[in-house]
């Protein structure tokens, strides 16, 4: 057979696939694989869509709670004396007023960790004396 025949023996419908018959059942199993991949994609798009909307509120939340930081360090920072936290304690929080005997004064020359405890021991010997 010549060059030119065997190219063209695939324009003869006897040898090219189209010619022959179709397996029997196959339109629909196209139909349903092409109907499963359709559904298949219009729930990942559904998903992703729901996705994207949580992800921009809680960009927005996170923005939110940026700027809120920032007032509550502006806050805490323009809270100088001693006097101002008490007040705000006690009056926002409902803290009791501390006594002068329940302050503990912790100075650098002892271990810390030991004033702390003395100062927890001291507290507790004199709830049981009253």
């Amino acid at each position: 057979m010549s060059a030119s025949r065997k190219f063209l023996r695939m324009m003869n419908p006897a040898h090219s696939s189209s010619g022959r018959q179709m397996p029997k059942g196959i339109i629909p199993k196209l139909a349903i694989s092409f109907i499963l991949l359709f559904v298949c994609l219009w729930f990942g798009i559904q998903a992703n869509s729901k996705l994207n909307s949580e992800v921009v509120l809680l960009k927005d939340q996170c923005d939110k709670l940026r700027i809120r930081s920032k007032i509550l360090d502006y806050q805490l920072s323009s809270m100088m004396t001693a006097d101002k936290l008490e007040t705000v304690a006690v009056a926002r929080y409902g803290f009791k007023k501390i006594r002068d005997d329940q302050i503990i004064v912790v100075s650098r020359q002892e271990p810390l960790m030991d004033k702390i405890i003395d100062g927890v021991r001291s507290i507790f010997s004199r709830q049981k004396d009253i």
